[in-house]
């Protein structure tokens, strides 16, 4: 994996035990401001900007501020249908996952924390309900599901769109490397809070954690910018972490939240005592060793995302019903076959 641009890794560290260092000086230098857009860390260069701590040219810097306001502009967008769904359907069976929660709870400034669509972790028995409110308002699925009932049952989320707004609607925390952790016990995690009079609900701070550790290096190849400076300021307090790890080995990804832990804290800063404590010798379970393996293994990702997922149900029922599922969808895309 290739680092993080020198100039991400450090507005992504502002805050992070790095009082009195030089600022990142980045005058002049070509494409500055586009790297930061790509990244998605603007409000924290701008932040970093305001504080002395990044300097920038005239143009880059009105460049900067003209990109923050289109994409405070968006977040607000978000936050809005965010809070018009949540008062028209109520909390209960509902998580709001990631971007707004991170924004408003892991950070300082919400606008440290860009995000650009809305992700709610939904019960199943709300899922149909929550697609046609959805829908009513001009959204629309994104893409044709792979098999029909592979994905009601172990599909990771539904992709709807409208002309502006992307919202996912997820089953689960991820498709392969943590297809396994049962429903139940991360609606355990919900907690709340309140944004401009309307009750949000979310994970707790832990599973927050856990969470941004599985979508990071569950996910794409290279985690996101914004994921690991998520894990960096959530791994910095130290109680919350020691949680996190008892959590994921309960979830059986304690190895993805350590490493996810080291790769923040290697890139964007916030090693110490208490983290190397908390983390060293995680080596996780055989399985989830194997799971990790196939999923960085070359070739087709959907196709390692199907292999981890079935390794990481646990049962031999619940593996059979994953099996099953995809056999009934080819029978009834191929009737010779039956």
């Amino acid at each position: 994996m290739s680092a993080i641009e020198p100039v991400v890794a450090h507005v992504g560290s502002l805050g992070l035990g790095d009082s009195g260092r030089p600022p990142f000086d980045a005058r002049g230098a070509s494409g500055t401001v586009d790297v930061l857009r790509r990244t998605k860390v603007t409000g924290l260069a701008l932040a970093a900007l305001q504080a002395g701590d990044l300097l920038l040219d005239d143009q880059q810097e009105a460049e900067l501020i003209t990109t923050q306001e289109r994409l405070a502009a968006l977040a607000l967008e978000i936050d809005a249908l965010t809070l018009r769904t949540l008062d028209a359907l109520g909390g209960h069976g509902l998580v709001v996952l990631k971007g707004i929660a991170h924004a408003h709870l892991d950070y300082p400034d919400p606008s440290w924390r860009e995000y650009g669509d809305v992700d709610l972790l939904v019960a199943s028995d709300r899922l149909a309900e929550v697609e046609s409110w959805f829908a009513r308002l001009g959204f629309a699925r994104a893409f044709a599901p792979f098999a029909s009932r592979w994905e009601q049952r172990f599909g990771k989320s539904i992709t709807l769109k409208s002309d502006l707004l992307e919202v996912d609607l997820h089953r689960v925390l991820s498709q392969g490397l943590a297809l396994g952790v049962d429903a139940s016990s991360v609606f355990a995690r919900r907690s709340s809070f309140v944004h401009a009079g309307v009750e949000i609900p979310t994970l707790d701070a832990p599973a927050r954690l856990v969470h941004a550790a599985i979508h990071a290096l569950g996910g794409s190849e290279l985690p996101p910018a914004t994921g690991l400076i998520d894990i960096a300021r959530m791994a910095a307090v130290p109680a919350r972490l020691d949680e996190a790890v008892r959590l994921a080995r309960a979830w059986d990804v304690s190895k993805t939240l350590a490493d996810a832990v080291w790769l923040a804290a290697s890139v964007v800063g916030s090693a110490g005592p208490s983290l190397e404590a908390a983390v060293t010798g995680e080596r996780g379970t055989a399985n989830e060793r194997m799971r990790r393996r196939i999923l960085g293994r070359p070739g087709h990702a959907f196709r390692n995302d199907l292999v981890a997922g079935f390794l990481s149900l646990r049962g031999v029922r619940r593996r059979a019903r994953f099996a099953a599922s995809l056999v009934a969808d080819r029978l009834d895309a191929r009737p010779e076959l039956r």
